[in-house]
């Protein structure tokens, strides 16, 4: 998996959320269902493969956006600050802490590669 093929797809990822102007993209959002998905921070983007969080914590609601639902706004209760572990494009593992946007956004993509968007969730609270 960790080949030419996902390079390409990440490739084709980051054009797109770039052209999007949007904080994160999950790849079924491409019509690929694989479980990638990337994520802008403070400090660029970052590629996640096989992502999982590991610990959640300060749950807030706040209004989150979709590139896959363009129209919508949804209040929708996340967590502000989260451990990730994943793989990057090249097999290697890593973990990452992530906050505020970073946080929220990472777990918007994780819902997607596990079939959720954001109106799924009941609007302001918790699940």
């Amino acid at each position: 998996m960790f080949d030419a093929r996902l390079h390409a797809l990440i490739n084709d990822m980051r054009d797109t959320l770039a052209d999007a102007e949007g904080a994160g993209i999950a790849a079924v959002q491409v019509g690929v269902l694989w479980r990638v998905c990337l994520v802008m921070t403070p400090n660029g983007v970052v590629e996640f493969v096989n992502p999982e969080i590991l610990s959640q914590r300060n749950p807030k609601t706040g209004k989150e956006m979709c590139l896959s639902l363009p129209q919508v706004c949804h209040r929708v209760f996340r967590p502000q600050l989260v451990t990730v572990v994943a793989k990057d494009r090249n097999g290697n593992d890593f973990t990452i802490d992530l906050e505020k946007i970073g946080a929220v956004c990472v777990c918007h993509e994780i819902d997607h590669m596990d079939g959720i968007v954001i109106t799924d969730h009941p609007e302001g609270k918790p699940k």
